[in-house]
């Protein structure tokens, strides 16, 4: 018998995080990791290569819907790429208790929000449940090992309104994710570039 891991694979839509982004995103972690000193080894950040903005997570899905979800990655993505600014850092749940850490959109997450609702719709087609999470454009930049640490909050407090990066969105990409202890690797399956593109 085939094994589950042969069958279906866990899947997300995202946009990429280009080279400039990746060296912005690490000058934040690098000014995280100062105001935090010890506690920064409490953080386990998403390496370098991974960054990306999630436009909608998968899980694990039938393999044999691949065809079907390209086809539906080509359908959202006629829209007309767009820039956005990356700006500040938060968390979530909040700062105060801080489990995921990341990097905020400024201008264009309302045109990132309505590429994310085209999908949705796309998806619920081919009998997918809707999201039922409201979408908060987000890069995410670490996401904590614990649930207490002292000097994170006021760090991300400093960090609120920090520019980062601006970001031409200019396709969207079905991505699987292969979990392993060291942290995920991440696959592109296919790329559907936005109009204009």
């Amino acid at each position: 018998m085939e094994s589950k891991s042969l069958k279906s694979a866990r899947l997300f839509v995202a946009a990429w995080a280009d080279e400039p982004t990746r060296l912005a995103a690490m000058k934040a972690k690098a000014r995280l990791e100062k105001r935090c000193r010890n506690e920064a080894t409490a953080i386990k950040w998403v390496e370098r290569e991974n960054l990306h903005l999630t436009v909608r997570f998968l899980g694990d899905v039938a393999l044999d819907a691949l065809g079907s979800l390209r086809e539906a990655l080509e359908r959202a993505a006629q829209t007309p790429s767009f820039d956005i600014d990356l700006r500040g850092l938060g968390a979530f749940p909040n700062r105060q208790r801080p489990e995921v850490i990341w990097v905020g959109v400024a201008r264009g997450a309302e045109k990132l929000a309505h590429l994310a609702e085209r999908l949705n719709a796309e998806l619920v087609a081919l009998g997918f449940e809707k999201d039922a999470r409201p979408f908060h454009a987000h890069l995410t930049l670490g996401r904590a090992r614990k649930s207490t640490l002292r000097a994170l909050p006021d760090a991300l407090l400093a960090e609120t309104d920090a520019p980062i990066s601006t970001l031409r969105i200019e396709a969207i990409h079905l991505v699987k994710s292969i979990l392993a202890p060291s942290g995920p690797t991440y696959e592109t399956m296919a790329t559907a570039r936005l109009t204009g593109a």
